[in-house]
């Protein structure tokens, strides 16, 4: 008696996957539902088959109809039978939503990448993409708003294109809208209370708003509410009260792919998903919901959830309420429902209010077609599209470390990395600031020599008080150099104000008197720069109570002075 090895499981595995693969496209879309398994696990009793729920059946090892052998071989699980089941693994789910089913958060949806359309996983294209059908032209659940021309997924008439990956609805005077741009007819034309109106007020996009939801409307992955079986079968024709449905492997009537029973539907009637095809003449069953180019799709205030079973409200304002991603359709396929707001997906977007739309990011160097497209997060700088590249703004470059655009022609006090940055005259880079070189000094935004620069003739030295000695500009006798811009006389040398004054310490002890820098009273003069406390001096308290300071010499006298005035009184 064979039995399967490890390694035998594993091969099987990829047999397994590669036969499902490579004929997921010819799957008829009715009745597709596995019956046997495309494993060869010979085998002559129930015994010899070790996975849990499969038997031997003609020999081979096989899973009850419905159901699957799961990656290791180990259990037989269920096939999924619509979008949203519950799952554990992907093969449950690709086995009926095909190529891009995957089972992700334990619930079967299409993976990134992929839309669901009448019952299955399609592989998304978009606007310029090459497509065979109007069906693999997806928008964001705008249903009927692409077409396939000439294998060219393209914008429908009467819509118009956002970005690169966006067609919406040209909303006419009084004619449902979501936003302004809506509102193509004319420039002067708003979206106001959902309507296309002339000389209203503009729509404010920075203001928030609530919305009010549903309360069965629960997250995604906890499936949405509908019935995908009931009553028991042997055929088809038994299940016929419920219209587009069929007996399913198990014995159950289910709804065809593409049609639903919702929960409310006492009838248990299989009605059409959303993008299902419709005749103009058909009475819409799924609230808020409309045939719109012989397509059911929502009414264009609404949005169709991920399983294309209702029409939920759409958010109108960026960084409004959501509870769901679909929520926020409107700012385009990167809009995502975040902390209950609805935001951009930093990583892959951002957000442009002018056509309230999150726009796919291009870096630095990637190729664009609009300044739109350029954009790094948290990038200080302006990025435009030149030549179809994304680069920094003209007169800008990007910095060594990636962080910033900064100026190419950067002039005093704006920010440097090397010394060629800095384009006035005589500025160099000091701590990634333009300034002027060490012998040069500021004014009025230039760099003018100052004292230690090299010169020729006494002009070229700009501080007031300075001249060219041995090619040098050097402060005039009787002045020192206060700093590369000044030079400031020093003790018995003229002045106007006390602060023109030069003091090597303490500028404070020396003041102006007559015309001449000299040491305050209470000080002496001990160098050229250079006033010291007079030690001779102290202070003393006269009867006033005021504090002055006598040299010693005077002391005698005032003792006098004091003793005359007591004998007067």
């Amino acid at each position: 008696m064979w039995l399967p090895t490890n390694s035998t499981f594993f091969l099987l595995f990829i047999v397994q996957i590669l036969f499902h693969y490579g004929n997921s496209f010819n799957h008829p879309l009715e009745n597709n539902y596995v019956s046997t398994n495309n494993i060869k696990w010979s085998c002559k009793s129930d015994a010899e088959c070790t996975a849990n729920g499969s038997v031997c059946k003609e020999q081979q090892c096989q899973c009850l109809p419905g159901y699957v052998f799961n990656n290791d071989m180990t259990a037989c699980l269920r096939v999924a039978k619509a979008y949203g089941d519950k799952c554990e693994e992907t093969i449950q789910c690709s086995r009926y939503l095909f190529i891009g089913g995957q089972c992700i958060k334990n619930a079967c949806i299409c993976a990134p990448g992929f839309h669901y359309l009448h019952g299955r996983c399609y592989k998304t294209v978009e606007l310029a993409g090459k497509c065979k059908s109007n069906d693999d032209c997806y928008i964001n659940s705008e249903f009927g708003s692409t077409v396939c021309d000439n294998g060219i997924c393209k914008c429908r008439d009467g819509f118009y294109q956002r970005e690169y990956r966006s067609c919406r609805k040209k909303a006419n005077i009084d004619e449902e809208c979501l936003a302004d741009i809506d509102c193509k007819f004319n420039e002067d034309a708003y979206c106001v209370n959902f309507k296309c109106t002339l000389n209203q007020k503009k729509t404010s996009y920075n203001r928030t708003s609530q919305i009010s939801f549903n309360s069965r409307y629960r997250k995604f992955a906890d499936k949405y509410e509908t019935i995908t079986e009931w009553n028991n079968c042997t055929k088809d024709s038994d299940c016929k009260i419920h219209e587009n449905a069929i007996c399913d492997t198990s014995g159950k009537c289910i709804c065809k792919r593409a049609y639903f029973v919702p929960s409310t539907n006492a009838n248990k009637l299989c009605i059409p998903e959303l993008g299902q095809p419709c005749k103009n003449d058909d009475v819409p069953i799924i609230k808020n919901s409309i045939c719109k180019n012989d397509i059911w799709t929502c009414i264009n205030t609404k949005v169709a959830s991920k399983n294309n079973q209702e029409c939920l409200k759409a958010t109108r304002k960026y960084n409004s309420s959501c509870q769901y991603d679909e929520h926020c359709s409107i700012f385009g396929p990167d809009a995502i429902c975040k902390n209950k707001r609805c935001l951009c997906n930093n990583e892959r977007s951002h957000f442009v209010e002018e056509l309230q739309f999150c726009w796919s990011n291009r870096g630095i160097n990637e190729r664009c077609k609009a300044n739109e497209d350029c954009y790094v997060e948290g990038l200080n700088g302006t990025l435009v599209c030149t030549t179809n590249v994304c680069n920094c703004s003209e007169g800008t470059h990007l910095n060594s470390n990636g962080t910033a655009c900064i100026n190419s022609n950067a002039e005093l006090g704006m920010f440097c990395e090397f010394d060629e940055h800095c384009t006035t005259l005589h500025s160099v880079c000091t701590n990634n600031v333009c300034t002027c070189d060490k012998t040069y000094y500021e004014l009025k935004k230039k760099c003018y020599p100052g004292i230690n620069t090299k010169c020729t003739l006494d002009r070229h030295c700009q501080p007031t008080f300075s001249f060219c000695s041995s090619g040098v500009c050097t402060c005039k006798e009787g002045y020192v150099n206060a700093s590369t811009s000044t030079c400031l006389p020093i003790l018995g040398e003229s002045c106007t104000s006390r602060s023109e004054c030069y003091l090597d310490f303490n500028q404070n002890r020396a003041i102006c008197m007559n015309g001449l820098c000299t040491c305050d009273w209470q000080y002496v003069r001990v160098s050229d720069t250079l006033c010291d406390k007079d030690l001779k001096r102290q202070s003393v308290v006269i009867p006033n109570g005021a504090i002055e300071t006598f040299s010693r010499s005077c002391l005698p006298i005032l003792s006098i002075s004091l003793i005359l005035l007591d004998l007067i009184r």
